[in-house]
């Protein structure tokens, strides 16, 4: 043992290459190399001895590195690693080396491996494993930008060592949500509390903080801001191996180029029995399965096996007994007896339960070592072979018993070497936290986090006052008395504060009085609010409907109209400016009242900014105050809850019977429909676990058609039961919905904008007969509220199975009347008021109208033809602080058809039907 440490201690001199964070767990092989792992974290003999006995010449460094390579499995070809000085502190960093990527002789595929792994593919349908809806291919699910998800994709990879899924893609959401949108630049740009407190909770997090911050900062040096396409590129990354760099070519790129081996793969295609002899790093298992598996397999091997380890073929007590490969023989490694005897907490029968757990496993154990006494690690080698054997006291035999159970539990639950692989330095020598060679570094300070303004409970003896020596004992006991008064109160005040600042974090379903909702409470801004709305609520303000007759089409197409449009452009000026949010704006909505201009736009944190841009000032207010001075009045309400990223207002529609009342939707899964007659903010709707993306509704105000981010369409009949909402899995890939348009002249058409490239024109008519897959008894909710609430509601649902099945079929030939794919997401996609043409607007930079001829869907068919008549390119790259571009249609129906949409060269474009731009808005100024 002791010529084993020392060889240890000489190899671990070197300085290792870049490690994947997860590729040091491996199975242990010999009973040498337990001892080996566990050593280092053992206290050191009672027993001083001088430093002139160590290992000090070069030939004794060379026989303890021989003696250490003839334990070693010879299986692969291991190259010998000789001891060297230690690198002075000017050296230059060593290149990484090269990924091998094939043996020089391969390997034999193993017996009947293609009947296995058909086995576990058909338990693998009949499961889903964490991997399937957490892993590194659904991490950044949903996002838009390609490079960010490509970059999202690494940073989850580096995030998932040593942490299980479920918390490493709760980590991956708190720093989306931190950082806004994954990117190079911002990861920069974040202090690095920003990050630890986002992915807090993941293993070695502090460590990875730094890893992800220095690959972010060579992404930007030297692959311009972008992931990489090679293994070599990506392993020189920081905290990068070949596992990262193979798993993320696959997802961020579509390049299959290798096998990304984890702890799972490792350990089940070595209890399969396909390695001869077993295999001891993951990249010998990597080598060995490229060797002889079909390439094809390579990309799915990783998530199938690893499910496969995270169900049934667990780590500790595998599940033999549901696993098929046992019943028919063909797992060397299943046991036969899969009761779990329940374990005592003594020692002696913890070692045995390892030992025999082991065994079981097919490892080889300390047993076959008993009779060799430990050497003192702190005397010389006598001729390189063996040692002096000394006297064993009490403690020193207990020492050894502790070392050799717990090495065999720490090799048996696959975390050897993990100190190796995350660069952690190894103690030598005497003290703590040594490092192996050079001069100390400075300790870093630990950084400090933000912490929250909530009350907290202090002591009362630093509030006593001074005590009268010479009290009475009536007048020490009124002054306890009112002590104790002074603590209760105190006690409730501060439980009273802390449920209240846990309410505000809490989402509101319950009906809302306006005036809670205003961002300033005072009865001045109260009444300030009624006071403009009093005359827009005393009209009805309808939303004007166009035809689809060709006649009037083209009355409204002439010269004559497209001139009237161009005229008021070119009078078109800049009247106001105001930061009517505080936080970025995600969408904004204008209201139909012609006789004044009022604007609602929705942030990134749940509010809603109502601006009134020719508004007075008003008198009550400072003349020093700049936002009322310069763009009229606004208010701010808090619609919904809580104030946070997660509540983030994706659509605002307005009442489209009289205008009245304002319907937004938000990520906090709720529609919420605001009157400003009764001045009630009430939930119409609630998608538990499903972030709203957009909704609509037909002229006639009955109806709300919703897409959310999962792929789906829900509908909700305002003239029914709030049970009897439905909702349809239209997208078979789970790419978000986006945006979702109801045909204003015939209402059962619906448009929708997918991030899967596609926008697919529906016939709701055919939707509502699909059978229904889960009822909301299926899944009842786990809140107790009343039974009227809608948030107690689920929606019957269809998956996407079935809806498959009817488009395949006969009878379903009429319920998708048209698709078209582009070349990138499309963001959104409208009806205009006539209810004949669609705009689209798509990541591909450029913009889309199609002419849908009324006739053609009269037939209940898909349309002959489904292809946009104008294409015209427009830069579409918003990037980070600006909102998705959506262009919109013009919503009078009596004037020429065009639309308008934002540009990044600070204007606003308005473009005709035709593809021909009208008028460039802009103010340089």
């Amino acid at each position: 043992m002791a010529r084993e440490k020392r060889s240890h201690s000489t190899l671990a001199d070197e300085e290792p290459d870049t490690p994947d964070l997860e590729d040091s767990l491996s199975l242990p092989s010999t009973s040498g190399r337990l001892v080996q792992a566990i050593s280092e974290f053992a206290y050191t003999s009672r027993t001083t001895r001088s430093s002139s006995k160590r290992l000090k010449t070069k030939k004794d460094v060379e026989e303890v590195q021989v003696v250490k390579q003839e334990e070693l499995d010879t299986s692969l070809p291991v190259r010998t690693k000789r001891a060297k000085p230690a690198a002075s502190r000017d050296a230059s960093p060593r290149k990484p080396k090269p990924v091998q990527m094939e043996l020089d002789v391969p390997h034999a595929a193993p017996a009947h491996w293609e009947e296995t792994y058909g086995l576990i593919k058909e338990m693998r349908e009949r499961i889903e494993a964490p991997v399937d809806t957490m892993g590194c291919a659904c991490a950044m699910k949903g996002e838009e930008d390609e490079r960010s998800r490509r970059f999202g994709t690494l940073v989850a990879l580096m995030l998932s060592s040593q942490t299980k899924d479920e918390v490493t893609t709760d980590a991956v959401k708190k720093l989306r949500a931190a950082l806004g949108l994954m990117t190079v630049e911002n990861v920069l740009a974040a202090e690095e509390s920003v990050i630890q407190e986002a992915i807090a909770k993941v293993g070695f997090w502090r460590r990875k903080t730094g890893y992800i911050k220095q690959t972010a900062q060579m992404l930007k040096d030297r692959f311009n801001s972008d992931v990489p396409k090679t293994v070599d590129e990506l392993t020189s990354l920081p905290g990068v191996g070949p596992k990262m760099a193979f798993l993320t070519l696959q997802v961020a790129w579509n390049l299959n180029l290798g096998i990304g081996v984890d702890v799972h793969v490792h350990r089940i295609t070595n209890r399969l029995g396909w390695h001869k002899p077993p295999t001891i790093t993951p990249e010998q298992t990597r080598l060995n399965l490229q060797s002889w598996l079909p390439k094809e397999l390579h990309g799915e091997i990783n998530p199938l096996l690893v499910g496969f380890g995270q169900v049934i073929c667990l780590p500790i007590g595998p599940k033999c007994g549901s696993c098929t490969l046992s019943e028919r023989g063909l797992c060397p490694s299943a046991r036969k007896d899969t009761a779990r005897s329940k374990r005592s907490p003594t020692k002696p029968k913890l070692k045995r339960s390892v030992t025999e757990l082991m065994k079981s496993e097919g490892l080889e154990t300390m047993d076959d070592t008993d009779n060799v006494k430990l050497e003192d690690p702190d005397l010389p080698l006598s001729g390189g072979r063996g040692g002096v054997v000394k006297e064993e006291s009490p403690d020193e035999k207990e020492r050894a018993e502790n070392i050799k159970r717990n090495a065999e539990l720490l090799a048996f639950l696959d975390v050897q070497n993990v100190h190796d692989e995350l660069g952690i330095p190894i103690a030598k020598g005497k003290g703590k936290g040594r490092a192996p060679s050079g001069s100390a570094k400075p300790v870093q300070p630990r950084p400090k986090r933000k912490r929250e303004d909530v009350p907290l409970r202090r002591s009362s003896r630093f509030k006593t006052e001074p005590v009268d020596p010479n009290e009475t004992p009536a007048q020490k006991r009124k002054r306890e008395f009112e002590e104790k008064k002074r603590r209760e109160e105190a006690e409730r005040q501060r439980e009273a504060e802390l449920e209240k600042a846990r309410e505000a974090q809490k989402p509101r379903h319950h009906d809302l009085e306006l005036g809670a909702l205003l961002d300033d409470p005072s009865p001045e801004s109260n009444t300030s609010l009624w006071s403009n709305f009093g005359a827009l609520c005393s009209t009805k303000h309808s939303r004007p409907t166009g035809s689809s007759g060709n006649a009037r089409d083209e009355t409204l197409r002439s010269d004559a109209r497209l001139e009237e449009v161009k005229k008021a452009a070119r009078k078109a000026t800049v009247r106001a400016r105001a930061k009517v949010n505080n936080d970025r704006v995600y969408s904004m909505a204008y209201h139909p009242d012609t006789t004044k201009d009022i604007i609602f736009f929705g942030d990134k944190h749940g509010q809603i900014g109502i601006w009134d841009p020719l508004a007075p000032p008003d008198d009550a207010e400072d003349d020093e105050d700049a936002e009322t001075r310069e763009g009229g009045q606004y208010w701010r309400l808090q619609m919904h809850w809580p104030a946070s990223s997660k509540s983030s207002v994706s659509c605002i529609k307005f009442d489209p019977i009289d205008a009245h009342s304002v319907i937004t939707s938000s990520y906090d899964c709720t529609i919420r429909q605001t009157s400003f007659l009764s001045g009630i903010s009430t939930e119409l709707f609630y998608l538990e676990d499903e972030l709203i993306s957009s909704f609509d509704l037909p002229p006639t105000g009955n109806e709300v058609w919703i897409s959310d981010t999962s792929g789906g369409l829900s509908h909700i009949d305002m003239r029914e039961s709030i049970k009897a909402c439905r909702r349809w899995d239209v997208n078979g890939t789970g790419h978000k919905i986006g945006c979702v348009s109801i045909n204003p002249v015939s209402t059962y058409f619906l448009v929708t904008a997918s991030n899967d490239r596609h926008l697919r024109l529906w016939d709701a008519r055919k939707l509502t007969p699909l059978p229904i897959t889960s009822t909301p008894m299926d899944e009842p909710s786990s809140r107790k509220v009343k039974k009227e609430d809608n948030h107690n509601v689920t929606p019957a649902e269809t998956a996407y199975e079935e809806v498959k099945a009817v488009l395949d079929s006969k009878r379903g030939k009429g319920l998708l009347r048209g698709s078209y794919a582009h070349n990138q997401s499309v963001s959104s996609a409208y009806w205009d008021p006539s209810g004949r043409r669609i705009v689209s607007t798509s990541y591909d930079d450029h913009l889309r109208v199609w002419d849908v001829k009324p006739a053609n869907l009269v037939f209940d068919a898909p349309l002959p033809i489904f292809n946009p008549f104008v294409r015209r390119y427009h830069n579409c790259q918003t990037g980070k602080w600006l909102t998705i571009l959506r262009a919109q249609w013009m919503p009078s129906p009596d004037v020429y058809p065009h639309f308008v949409i934002g540009s990044l060269d600070h204007s606003l474009d308005v473009i005709g039907y035709d593809g021909e731009q009208i008028a460039s808005l802009s103010n340089k100024s």
